[in-house]
């Protein structure tokens, strides 16, 4: 009697890892389908395993890589996701190759449904176009697809934002992230000094200007086909200027945010995140990942300061004062604003271990101190909402 085995979970090149989930796996089987049938290809079956599309011919067994493809899959548009099929299948499955009928039936059948979607598009303008005001129309021409754009930036952000919010809810709620709900998700990694002199412009993030994380600062995420790029903070919602923190903001999108949600890859970004600290002399840091357009900073995964309060004060205000529950309130006690500086003194003089061990040990969280790297605080990727929980208990202590 043979028992099945199980396939092994290998990472490959760009992908959250060699096993696909089963809906993941038919989406591409199927777009893989219509690019063979559009490029005349007979094929007797599709398959995806282990990060390669393998397509069996009548001759023989071919083996196309899909290297970042995967893990990028739900956070392309579909003629993107096309292309790319393309391009991974050319010199693998010869397109001159006489297309049987069954081929020519789907293929048919693929290109009327992509002439349905484009006229729906097209309607789909046409209407918003008519119910809104010149002015308003002027301005949604720019956001709304035309014709011989039926995926456009504008409509794939309004569709990732949806997906992720819905996603946020039902995690907020107790569930757990599925596989690759990373639609819409965006990791920020904040570093800064006590006295706001580290900027955007800084010579040791110049290297991450070409848009994506050079292999000199770490190959294995050099090979992510995410976007990069290098922003000023905004201040907490609702508060005023005096509360902005300086410093510089890496935003890390796309396939980024799909390998950030894969506990297999997300110690990468911890690195990362370590690696840019000491390149740039931060002396506060943050990491965390934030639903599309909105502000609140949810998946904390890294807080690092010089010392306790420093790293309890950068949790304190990334995770605690941009939260959606109002974790951490926009003033003390006592009146005071309650701004990153503010947060690190409070820390510093507090804060010691068994209070730090109170707020985060107890929740789920880990600090670690040494005399050369200072003191850093880490939460597990299945803790959604830790960091912005242990910010409201470590509030409460220091202010008892």
């Amino acid at each position: 009697k043979h028992t099945a085995r199980q396939p092994r979970s290998r990472p490959s090149s760009g992908t959250l890892a060699g096993v696909v989930d089963q809906e993941l796996r038919r989406s591409i089987i199927r777009s893989a389908q219509e690019v063979l049938a559009a490029r005349g290809a007979k094929v007797d079956a599709v398959e995806v395993a282990e990060g390669e599309l393998v397509v069996v011919t009548s001759d023989a067994r071919r083996v196309a890589p899909l290297g970042g493809l995967v893990a990028a899959w739900n956070v392309l548009p579909p003629n993107e996701r096309a292309r790319r099929l393309a391009s991974a299948l050319e010199g693998v499955v010869p397109s001159t190759q006489v297309t049987s009928p069954g081929a020519r039936e789907r293929g048919a059948v693929a290109w009327a449904v992509a002439a349905v979607l484009s006229l729906f598009a097209i309607a789909s303008v046409a209407w918003v176009r008519g119910e809104a005001t010149a002015a308003d129309a002027r301005r949604k021409a720019r956001e709304v697809p035309s014709a011989t754009a039926p995926d456009s930036s504008a409509v794939v952000a309004r569709r990732n934002q949806a997906v992720c919010s819905g996603v946020r809810k039902r995690v907020a709620g107790g569930a757990p992230f599925g596989p690759f709900e990373s639609e819409g998700w965006i990791v920020e990694l904040w570093l800064g000094r006590e006295d706001g002199s580290l900027t955007p412009a800084h010579a040791a993030l110049a290297p991450l200007g070409g848009k994506r994380v050079p292999a000199e600062i770490d190959p294995q995420l050099a090979e992510i086909d995410g976007v990069l790029q290098i922003a000023d903070l905004p201040v907490p919602p609702g508060a005023p200027d005096t509360a902005r923190a300086g410093g510089s903001l890496i935003q890390l999108q796309g396939a980024y945010a799909a390998a950030y949600l894969d506990p297999a890859q997300r110690e990468r970004f911890v690195a990362l995140a370590d690696r840019l600290y000491e390149a740039t002399g931060a002396q506060l840091g943050a990491l965390w990942a934030r639903c599309g357009e909105l502000p609140w900073h949810d998946l904390g995964a890294w807080y690092r300061g010089r010392d306790r309060g420093a790293a309890a004060g950068a949790m304190v205000f990334m995770a605690g004062r941009y939260s959606d529950s109002g974790a951490v309130p926009a003033t003390s006690r006592d009146g005071s604003a309650n701004t990153l500086a503010a947060f690190v003194t409070r820390a510093r003089a507090g804060a010691d271990d068994r209070i730090l061990s109170l707020a985060v040990d107890d929740i789920g969280g880990k600090v670690v101190t040494t005399d050369v790297a200072g003191t850093t605080i880490r939460f597990p990727l299945g803790g959604y909402t830790l960091a912005t929980r242990s910010s409201r208990e470590l509030v409460a202590l220091l202010e008892r």
